[in-house]
């Protein structure tokens, strides 16, 4: 990888500062998730910074996750602190009957990614009933 100058670097976290809006207003208008705008932005930084082209794509979505986990987390705690959601209903109709039976049938040393999200949303609700 090569030495960047400031000005690369200011455009670079220009672009990600606009696409990073841009998510956030498409995510609040029209309930798509930011990782649509988020993951190709994600993608061409990693481009600009000479990453490896095999791992790109693999660290734009992984980013991606990673910062859904701080996101959610912070919505599910919000909703709580305001009794906007009634967790408890939400857990019990829908969220726990589901998830113990999709983690019940996982084999745990091959965890794709829908079965991660499985358990971290598990624990992301298990936040809200405390």
């Amino acid at each position: 990888m090569e030495n960047l100058n400031i000005n690369e670097i200011f455009y670079l976290l220009t672009v990600l500062a606009i696409a990073a809006a841009v998510a956030g207003f498409m995510a609040g208008l029209l309930g798509v998730g930011g990782g649509i705008i988020m993951v190709p932005a994600l993608y061409y930084a990693f481009t600009v910074l000479d990453f490896d082209i095999v791992t790109r794509m693999h660290l734009a979505v992984g980013t991606a996750f990673f910062i859904t986990i701080f996101t959610s987390t912070a919505s599910v705690l919000t909703h709580r602190k305001h009794n906007a959601v009634d967790f408890f209903n939400l857990m019990i109709k829908h969220d726990i009957p589901f998830n113990i039976n999709y983690i019940d049938n996982m084999d745990i040393t091959i965890m794709t990614i829908p079965k991660k999200l499985a358990v971290t949303k598990t624990i992301i609700f298990s936040l809200a009933l405390k």
